[in-house]
């Protein structure tokens, strides 16, 4: 916890944990990693197409089909020591305007985008699957060793059980700091 609104997150700044339960003391050290650099998107405006209600389902439907597959969106950035990074999309925008009716939203209500880590410079994504017209920031995350660790060893079943990575001293767990880009790019109709 931090008490003031004046607290500045640099890179290479390190930060100290220390917890105090029961006499027991865990502390933990981390630094914030160099920040993203180089994001760029793919597009940067995804126009959403009137749905031709009148003309049937099958027009509908390929009208749908079409959207998302045109709907990609690639971001690169660079990254030329082959470092972790994760990404997360998200509206920035306060009001939410749905760009399908309900029933069309439910039918894919269960895809979404979850970046898992990875050592590539570039993920796509599908901006089709997002549910509101409006704007949308998309974060590429720079992981640091503590956290780029846990990801590396977090497959073990009871053939080949392993402690996970810690570097909590006194305890197990990551205590870890990221460093981002942000991209932004605009879902409006067509």
């Amino acid at each position: 916890y931090y008490p003031d609104d004046d607290l500045m997150v640099l890179t290479n700044d390190v930060f100290r944990l220390e917890v105090v339960h029961n006499g027991i003391i865990a502390t933990a050290e981390t630094t914030v990693p160099t920040p993203t650099t180089g994001l760029s998107l793919s597009q940067d405006t995804l126009k959403v197409p009137r749905l031709p209600f009148g003309s049937g389902m099958e027009a509908i439907v390929d009208t749908i089909r079409n959207f998302l597959m045109r709907s990609s969106i690639e971001a690169t950035w660079d990254n030329p020591d082959e470092d972790l990074y994760f990404m997360v999309v998200e509206s920035v925008s306060d009001a939410i305007d749905p760009i399908f009716p309900g029933p069309v939203i439910d039918a894919w209500s269960n895809v979404r985008f979850v970046s898992e880590p990875t050592e590539a410079s570039s993920l796509v994504f599908l901006a089709g699957t997002l549910e509101s017209f409006g704007r949308y920031v998309v974060k590429v995350y720079h992981i640091n060793e503590e956290y780029a660790a846990l990801y590396e060893n977090r497959e073990q079943d009871s053939r080949d059980l392993n402690e996970p990575p810690s570097n909590v001293q006194n305890a197990l767990g990551v205590f870890s700091a990221f460093n981002s880009q942000e991209a932004y790019f605009e879902v409006v109709r067509e």
